[in-house]
This record gives structure tokens, sequence and C-alpha cells, in this order.
């Protein structure tokens, strides 16, 4: 019996090990790893034995390597996903048992089930692609409310106890009796109409809560649109007005200077300017791009907005447009307005177009190096709802396009996304 304890242990650590390292942006200290179970788990183990009860391991066992070892990651994103984990193994073994005791009472047998199940999830966790599990557990994270991830865990965890406490009574004339049996079947049945609804209800949650968010995100930036296609209507029929009234603006200036007055001639032309300067904007080839990035920088203030290139592919729609270009220039901006010197505040974007793809790539300064761990940023703030949200939409939608998105950070952070017009290839 310790021999299969001691495996499933082993193995339970592993696997535990392996989810998060897969599912999260977290990176494993070997170092941190080696001394831990050094020093703490294998004294601790003997000890256990020695007294027996070394099954008061597995729970220090679990989140104890994880919390020392696992780099990048909160200690309440681990513990969560730690518990989640093992609320998952707890109960498929305790749902596998019950259905064992039916047949077999012998406990070595619950041993060798305890066993094989730890290997088939390490197995699956193992086959699993990084990509895959990372965008599923980060889904689940960012949009399933709090609530309902408590109660996931909580709902696991009563299936194992009931289904633990179902399948450990010892065979008695009591537990002989029929309705004993039609009691287990019940359960078993319960059991798997909740595998069948839970996962439903969390996809529902996703997508609803994404769709929201996104919607959001949308709602917002037509808004800002709406806002300035207002005041460059405003604009242009200022200018139109003196384009009109030009003869006439002509004969204020020679009054002026007839008058040898030479300031007010040259307030009067730094004014013209300044109306033609303002009402120019900035010139990308998409309309819709134009006005969202001349709003962004309205608002960045002393921040400069640097375009190079020309986007005139009609494949993106303007929603997409909206997420890729809102999301990136709000980013941009606040890590811009993080620069003390003022001149060194300044975005870039540049887009590339082909026949079938279009380029992009938006570039700003730093004030200190942005942790990128899989092509994912980490964040120094405490994890919530809407963390990541931006980048997350922006991989969506190049997703949507059979592209990519690629971030580098040095003294500069970049932001490169790629899309591919399929309809053409």
């Amino acid at each position: 019996m310790l021999l299969f304890y001691t495996l499933e242990l082993v193995f339970s650590i592993i696997t535990i090990m392996v989810f998060i390292f897969k599912s999260t942006n977290g990176c494993i200290n070997l170092k941190h790893f080696v001394i831990t179970v050094t020093l703490i788990i294998i004294p601790l183990y003997f000890l256990l034995v020695y007294l027996d009860v070394p099954f008061i391991l597995t729970p220090i066992v679990s989140y104890t390597i994880p919390l020392f070892s696992i780099n990048n990651l909160t200690k309440k994103r681990i513990i969560y996903l730690v518990t989640l984990l093992q609320a998952i193994v707890f109960s498929i073994t305790s749902i596998t048992i019950l259905v064992e005791s039916f047949f077999i009472q012998d406990t070595i047998y619950n041993s060798i089930v305890d066993l094989l199940i730890i290997l088939i999830i390490l197995a699956i966790v193992v086959c699993l692609r990084k990509e895959y599990m990372y965008e599923k557990i980060n889904s689940f994270l960012v949009f399933i409310p709090i609530g309902l991830k408590i109660l996931i865990i909580f709902s696991f965890y009563m299936i194992s106890f009931l289904s633990a406490d179902l399948s450990y009574i010892p065979k008695t004339e009591f537990t002989n009796h029929i309705w004993y049996y039609v009691l287990e079947c019940t359960f078993i049945l319960s059991l798997i109409a909740f595998c069948i609804i839970y996962p439903l209800l969390i996809s529902s949650f996703t997508s609803k809560n994404y769709y929201k968010k996104i919607s959001e995100i949308a709602n917002e930036q037509s808004k800002q649109q709406f806002e300035y296609y207002n005041n460059l209507v405003n604009k242009e029929q200022s200018l139109r007005e003196f384009r009109h009234d030009y003869k006439n603006q002509l004969i204020v200036l020679e009054a002026y200077l007839k008058k040898e007055d030479i300031e007010s001639a040259r307030n009067y032309i730094v004014k013209s300017f300044d109306l033609l300067n303002e009402t120019s904007g900035i010139q990308t080839g998409n309309y819709i791009l134009d006005v969202l990035i001349t709003e962004k920088q309205q608002k960045a203030g002393s921040i400069s907005v640097e375009f190079k290139g020309k986007m005139t592919s009609k494949f993106v729609e303007p929603i997409d447009i909206c997420t890729i270009f809102g999301n990136a220039l709000d980013n941009a901006i606040e890590a811009c307005q993080k620069i003390d010197a003022s001149d060194q505040r300044i975005i870039r974007i540049s887009i590339q177009e082909s026949i079938n793809t279009l380029h992009i790539c938006i570039s700003n300064p730093v004030k200190s190096k942005v942790n990128i761990v899989n092509n994912n940023i980490l964040t120094t703030k405490e994890d919530n709802t809407n963390h990541g949200l931006g980048l997350f939409s922006i991989k969506k939608v190049a997703k949507k396009y059979k592209g990519k998105v690629a971030i580098t950070c040095d003294d500069v952070f970049s932001l490169s996304i790629l899309l591919i017009n399929s309809k053409k290839i």
C-alpha cells in the first residue's frame, strides 16, 4: 500500500506541475523545486510514514511545491489552479471507486485505481498542446465569475465526499437492501448529468462574458468615433467657410499690412495655419482608422503618434480594426504616460500590405522592461477579470484572419500583428 501511495504522490506532483506550466505563463524554477523537495518534502515524508499518517502529505505537497517552485504567477492563482485540479482528480477517483464497489471490495484495488487515474490524467495533460490549454484555462479564469469558480470547486469536492461515503460503507445487511443500490445508481446518474450540464454552463458563461466584454469595447470605440466624426464635420465646415471667404481674408491681411500692423498680420496667419493643421489629421487610407488614431492622439496630449504606410485592404472588418488599434493604442498611451522625458513619448505605427496579407506593427517606449513569457505579458498587478482582455481580444481577431500576434520588448515594446485574407488564397 505504501508503494502505491508513494507512486501516486510522485505522479500527482508531476501532474500538478505540468498542468500549471502548460495552462499559464508560469515557469518552473528548478533550483527552488530541488530545494523544496530535498529540505521539506522528503524529510516530512519519512516523518509521516513513521507516524503512520502518510496521507496528510498529499495536501501539503500539492500546494507547497507549486507555491515555492512556480515563478511569474500570483499565489492566489496557483492556489486556485491546484485546488481545481485536485477537485477534478478526487471526484473522478471517487466516482470510479464507487462504480468499482459494486463488484470489488478489496482496498488494494482502490489504490490501483487511484494510481491509474492519476497516470491517465497526467498522460492527457502531457499530450494536450500548451497553446490549447493556455487559451482554455485563461478564458475560464478571465470570463467566469468568481462565485461560479468557487461553486465549481465546491461541487467537485461534494461529489468526491458523497462518492467516497457511498463506496466505503461496509457491505452489511443494511446496505444490501435494494433501495441502497437504487440510491447508488441514482447518484451515479446524477453525476453523469452533472458532467454534461457543468461544461455547457461554463461554456455559456465564457461565451456570454467574452462577447459582452468585446461588445462593451466596440460600443465605447464606436461612441468615440461618432463624437470625433461630429467634430471632424464641424472642422471641415469651418475649413470650407475659410476657403469660401478666402478673398475676404486676403483683404483683411492686406489691410493689416497697409497699416504696417505686422504683429496682427502675423497672428492672423498663425491662426489660419492652425485651422488648416487642425483639420488635416492622419491619413492612413482607411477612414475608420483615421478617425480612431486621430481621436486617440488628441486624448494622448503630449504623446506623438507617427504613422507609416497605407491601409487600403478591405478584408478587415471595421469592428476588428477598432479592436486591434483601440486596445493597442490604449496600452501604448498608458505606457508612454509613464515616461518622464516628453520627447521620448512617441508611438509608432507601421502598416505593410501585400496581395493577401496585412502586417501591423505598433511600438512604444517603456519605462521598464515588460516581462514576456510564451508570447504573453506578465503583470505585476493582482489578477482580475479585465486583466489581459486587450491582448486576448487582439489575438482573437488575428486568429479569425488565420494570422498571428507576436510581442517583444527591449527598450521599446513592439506588438506585431499579421492578418491574412484567406478568401483570396
